[in-house]
């Protein structure tokens, strides 16, 4: 290679991006990215898959899992780059976001959970931690952050390439009952838990646990003051749309959006603050490593002393001196076992668009599954319409329209939460095995959320 600073570009998810290698006696010194979008996983992702090739002086090193298209986009510039330091490209082909680098970008493939039991006696240990945390979404990442600042040592195993996971992909909003914000920013000042635990009990149609909802509903304040130490500023609370057989005393905006927040992809603000806590307390990140085992004591004591993960490819046994945490998502991707135990998920894989990580497998449910634990809260998806944001919130106004099934004829009141409109709509088209339509005449068009501000629009759209 020769000595210098070469420049490439690459298509990235939010626009081109721009990578700068410095060369200095045949090796790689640094590796820099610019144009990156600012409080996106994409953001995330190329700052990782800097680390990674500026840590190897390597431009051959796999794309960072859980952001993939922004992660290969950083890492193809970076191959061009450095192609052009070896005269395999030109600098203007470099510059050309549009031409691919000679040498593919690989991915990792990532080991599953393992079908057997594994006891102590048959295993050593590479080493020992206090708290042992499966997952860096936000419920993983804030036990981590507990468990450090209480003197635990502390370690998370990441199945994917970097922190977050589906927590990234989210709003960020966070419901909480009788915090200082909600007395701020609406005409509730009397909400308690008690009135959301609730409303949430009626909603939930007997499907839920009451003492675990109690906790977490009782702990959500807290949760909010906790964020705002660690640097979330929250800017506004609202509520949902009406659900028909609710108890309207029991309901209140207890919807919490922080600065900047509200949007897909914004809970990785959140993650980024958490993540940083994280990193103060002393807690250690291992990436691309999965939680494939639980240790148990012995065939007849099913204690968990520790875990077994596989580092891709190789195979490691860690001691858990006071517990394991498993923080790693629902089955949302989980194919298998969606089909057994939740038909709504397993048609969403089939036919629609998940917002999940595509490495949220419910491994987690799997382990416990193998060690003999029962099922509880598995049971329907959360399906939203983010073309025309249907019963999104009580803030954002349903323009004129009105839903048919199949067969023609209304069904549900459309003035409700997206939640109970996308259950009808799934009930709808499973008893039918119809589509169902939403209809809307011109006067719609511009109204509330509706995406068209002109015929031409909607046109274009259905020509689409």
């Amino acid at each position: 290679m020769k000595d210098g600073k070469y420049i490439a570009k690459a298509k990235g998810f939010h626009g081109p991006i721009t990578v700068e290698a410095l060369i200095e006696n045949n090796q790689i010194q640094k590796i820099v990215a610019k144009d990156i979008a600012h409080n996106t996983v994409g953001e995330l992702a190329v700052k990782r898959t800097l680390d990674k090739m500026n840590s190897a002086k390597s431009v051959d090193v796999d794309a960072v899992t859980g952001a993939t298209f922004s992660s290969s986009a950083a890492l193809k510039a970076a191959k061009k780059a450095v192609a052009v330091a070896e005269d395999e490209l030109t600098e203007t082909e470099a510059l050309d976001a549009e031409i691919e680098p000679k040498s593919q970008v690989k991915v990792s493939v990532y080991a599953k959970p393992l079908s057997r039991r594994i006891y102590q006696d048959d295993v050593d240990f590479e080493d020992e931690y206090d708290v042992i945390i499966a997952g860096s979404g936000i419920s993983g990442l804030s036990a981590a952050v507990e468990a450090a600042r209480n003197g635990a040592k502390t370690v998370v195993f990441e199945k994917a390439g970097m922190i977050g996971g589906t927590s990234n992909y989210s709003q960020g909003i966070i419901q909480a009952a009788g915090t200082k914000w909600q007395k701020k920013y609406t005409t509730y000042q009397n909400d308690s838990p008690a009135k959301h635990l609730a409303e949430y009990l009626q909603t939930g149609e007997g499907h839920v646990n009451r003492n675990l909802l109690a906790d977490f509903i009782q702990d959500a304040a807290n949760s909010i003051d906790w964020l705002s130490e660690l640097g979330l500023k929250w800017k506004n609370v609202y509520g949902h749309k009406v659900i028909p057989y609710e108890d309207k005393q029991n309901f209140a905006p207890r919807i919490h959006v922080y600065e900047n927040g509200g949007v897909n992809g914004a809970g990785v603000i959140m993650m980024t603050k958490i993540w940083k806590a994280a990193k103060e307390a002393g807690v250690k990140i291992i990436y691309d490593t999965p939680v494939v085992g639980l240790i148990t004591e012995n065939k007849t004591n099913n204690h968990v002393v520790g875990v077994a993960v596989d580092h891709l490819g190789k195979k490691m046994n860690f001691r858990a001196k006071k517990g394991v945490v498993l923080a790693t998502a629902s089955i949302d991707h989980n194919e298998e076992l969606a089909k057994q135990i939740d038909p709504w998920q397993y048609r969403d894989i089939q036919k629609h668009t998940l917002l999940n990580s595509k490495y949220d497998t419910g491994d987690g449910i799997v382990l416990g599954m193998i060690q003999g634990a029962g099922l509880a809260g598995v049971s329907g998806a959360m399906d939203a319409d983010f073309k025309f944001a249907a019963g999104f919130a009580d803030i954002i106004k349903t323009f004129p329209m009105f839903y048919v099934n199949g067969l023609g004829n209304r069904y549900v009141n459309e003035d409700t939460t997206y939640g109970y409109l996308t259950r009808a709509n799934y009930q709808q088209e499973t008893n039918l095995d119809k589509p169902t339509w939403m209809i809307f005449g011109k006067n719609s068009i511009g109204q509330g959320a509706m995406p068209y501000h002109s015929e031409e629009d909607m046109k274009k759209d259905m020509a689409g």
